[in-house]
């Protein structure tokens, strides 16, 4: 039971930050090609259906975490496109000097530090962890344990909808009010 609760805490990290990330560069995959192509690890003409494509790739593993169905394929497939990030901002730092994030559908860029590096790949590792945890822990889970990962895969969704509404603000930040 202990592990069941430990796969489900997993597959609903994996399934919020997916979607989130996912729905984020699909908005503003303009924005977050423009981060690729200032990055230099990927030629100026792929950018923008890179950004596509992984934006797609990771809603998709949102939705087989959000499911519960073909638990190996979605774990495996997470955990490699985990590593491949991993991979891709070493790669970044090495040749730019820079790290720098284009997962909120914004480019970010910082100068590199060899602390900075580190942290990348570590997260890039718990990360890949956390996909090969739901992936190894393949037993049968009720309706009641999966709930919650389908809720964490609607809420970014639901935020979005939100933010498509002028009247609604939606922020983690404190607002001032008036």
């Amino acid at each position: 039971m202990l592990l069941a609760i430990i796969r489900q805490v997993a597959g609903c990290y994996l399934a919020i930050t997916l979607a989130a990330t996912g729905l984020a560069k699909l908005r503003s995959w303009r924005t977050a090609s423009t981060g690729v192509i200032v990055e230099k690890v990927i030629p100026r003409e792929l950018a923008p259906a890179t950004v596509v494509a992984v934006s797609v790739a990771e809603l998709a593993l949102a939705a087989l975490f959000a499911s519960g169905i073909f638990p190996v394929l979605a774990g495996c497939a997470s955990a490699l496109l985990f590593l491949s990030f991993g991979g891709y901002k070493a790669t970044v730092s090495i040749k730019t000097g820079n790290l720098g994030c284009t997962c909120s559908g914004k480019s970010t860029a910082y100068r590199a530090t060899r602390p900075g590096v580190l942290a990348a790949l570590a997260a890039s590792l718990i990360q890949a962890a956390l996909a090969l945890t739901w992936a190894s822990s393949t037993a049968h889970v009720n309706l009641l344990l999966q709930l919650p990962v389908l809720v964490a895969f609607v809420i970014p969704f639901g935020t979005y909808a939100l933010s498509l509404d002028p009247r609604v603000t939606v922020s983690f930040r404190p607002v001032r009010r008036v």
